[in-house]
């Protein structure tokens, strides 16, 4: 199964030396993520050539005439010198692997996700906007099982129901046809957001909520759409009525 642009970066922080196959599969297909992965090589780079930067002269007669001061203090043995250089060294690579992990999961996984669902939007707004038949329910359960999810209840006037694969991730795209306006409905295989989460360009405007390990993402064209408040309102009530109706299997969350 293809591995997500999240599992990947993981990997990448993890040791970008040793990635498996699904991930420089994931690389030459993505290019946010292969960006990512040579911005880390370049991070490991500048680490190991600064830890290679000679130490000043004048630091270093210093450091000489402390150490000749404090010879007969135990602490000041060269082992434990070298341990305590260790330990530094570590310590900082550990904090600034976290300070990494935050920065990806909190300021850059968010808004390329949402950049992402707007920039695939157009591709099959045509499509969608042609499509008033309802879908049988068989046809929706046959696009969920593709990703391994499932529903809880009916979906609604579902008149379009599809697996896409956006940033490197596959999903269902539902489209929803309420008094003639069309709502999209995604689910994403991670919860790639603490809190809803508001997005929207010219022509589309969205919330993405996540929980049990997946995001359901619901849009509109505001173009034809109701007042703003009305509208916000509306896509706000369809993201917590979808998070209780989609979701994946068991084994698939694990």
């Amino acid at each position: 199964m293809p591995m997500n642009c999240l599992e990947v970066r993981q990997l990448i922080l993890a040791d970008p030396a040793r990635l498996p196959q699904e991930a420089r599969l994931h690389l030459q297909q993505c290019q946010r993520c292969y960006g990512f992965a040579e911005e880390m090589n370049q991070l490991n780079q500048d680490l190991t050539q600064a830890f290679r930067v000679p130490v000043p002269e004048e630091l270093s007669s210093r450091i000489l005439l402390r150490h000749a001061l404090e010879g007969d203090q135990p602490e000041s043995s060269p082992v434990k010198r070298r341990g305590w250089m260790m330990a530094l060294a570590a310590s900082l690579i550990v904090s600034l692997s976290i300070s990494l992990w935050l920065n990806l999961n909190v300021t850059e996984d968010k808004p390329l996700l949402a950049e992402a669902i707007l920039g695939h939007m157009p591709h099959e707004a045509a499509i969608v906007e042609q499509a008033h038949n309802l879908t049988h329910d068989k046809r929706i359960d046959q696009v969920l099982a593709q990703i391994n999810a499932t529903r809880q209840g009916d979906l609604g006037p579902v008149v379009y129901a599809t697996v896409c694969i956006i940033d490197g991730m596959e999903m269902a795209h539902l489209a929803i046809e309420e008094e003639g306006v069309h709502y999209t409905v995604m689910l994403i295989p991670t919860a790639a957001f603490s809190a809803p989460t508001w997005f929207e360009n010219d022509r589309w405007q969205g919330v993405a909520a996540s929980g049990a390990g997946s995001t359901v993402a619901i849009l509109t064209d505001v173009q034809r759409q109701r007042p703003p408040a009305e509208t916000r309102q509306k896509l706000s009530d369809m993201a917590e009525s979808y998070q209780r109706l989609l979701g994946y299997n068991a084994a698939s969350a694990s």
